[in-house]
């Protein structure tokens, strides 16, 4: 039906967005804001930067470390 397609593709945006929020979440090594991680439990001034997501020409998902420009 048009209501199982439907949720069917959020489903799928859903787990797109939580996936580009968890790549970044592993690859910085502390705790920073809402993202708190046991083994690293701490602020690091050296992770003062932005990962940004995006999305290779054949659909893989890449990261980027960005200085943040203050």
């Amino acid at each position: 039906s048009i209501r199982t397609l439907q949720e069917t593709l959020e489903l799928i945006e859903m787990l797109k967005v939580a996936e580009m929020i968890i790549i970044p979440a592993l690859k910085r090594h502390e705790s920073r804001g809402a993202h708190y991680r046991t083994d690293y439990p701490k602020m690091d001034p050296h992770w003062e930067k932005n990962i940004v997501v995006y999305k290779t020409r054949n659909g893989k998902l890449k990261t980027k470390i960005v200085p943040v420009v203050k």
